[in-house]
């Protein structure tokens, strides 16, 4: 009962003391099942490698864990907080070609954005044109449907005019007529004065013959 108690408290306290950590050694390290060179070892584990670190002794061994699930013990020495140079170098070219691959991306992204910008001036451009040319089409029916009201204004000034120069011409008419008629009344009342000058003339040279013909017979 006792044993069971102290390994739940060993597995408890590895538990609680568990970090991680990376193996710093440029070769591949040995995990034996015990802290000396006498334990069989269990596997090799390349430098780089991730591992979780269930205990740290004082005599420079450490109990870890591999990603594959194996734990063993190995010199604590071989353990770094950092992960190895190489495994850095790899992380940042890594990082860099993600980097890439995105600076590729937006530049795609940017060239389809250009060519859209670019759609669309034209597009626009040719709203624009049409705009335009509807404008002009505008204009040029408003001046044609004002055309005909010019006529209209124009015929309906020569109408009263017309009216104007016909009342005048009427008028004219109406007074040449009264000339005439004045003129015929004129001649009528001189051929009556003639025609009366004439019978008074007539008689005044019947009466001064008849006169000296009574002188000569007195």
């Amino acid at each position: 009962m006792k044993f069971v108690v102290l390994l739940a408290f060993v597995l408890f306290s590895s538990s609680l003391y568990a970090e991680s950590a990376y193996i710093s050694d440029d070769l591949n390290v040995a995990i034996r099942s015990g802290k000396t060179f006498q334990h069989r070892i269990m596997r090799f584990v390349p430098s780089g490698t991730p591992v979780e670190v269930l205990q740290r002794d004082d005599d420079g061994y450490a109990l870890i864990r591999t990603p594959e699930g194996t734990e063993g013990w190995l010199e604590a020495t071989h353990l770094s907080r950092e992960p190895h140079a190489r495994e850095r170098l790899a992380q940042a070219e890594r990082q860099i070609t993600g980097l890439r691959e995105r600076l590729a991306e937006g530049e795609e992204r940017i060239g389809v954005l250009r060519s859209e910008r670019d759609d669309a001036h034209a597009r626009l451009q040719e709203t624009e044109d049409t705009v335009e040319r509807m404008a002009a089409e505008m204009e040029t029916l408003r001046e044609a449907a004002a055309r005909p009201m010019e006529i209209a204004e124009e015929n309906e000034r020569l109408r009263e005019l017309t009216g104007r120069q016909r009342a005048q011409v009427q008028a004219l008419e109406a007074e040449l007529q009264q000339v005439r008629q004045s003129e015929q009344r004129e001649w009528f009342i001189i051929g009556a004065a003639v025609a009366v000058g004439s019978a008074l003339l007539g008689i005044l040279l019947t009466r001064i013959r008849w006169r000296r013909r009574s002188d000569g017979w007195s």
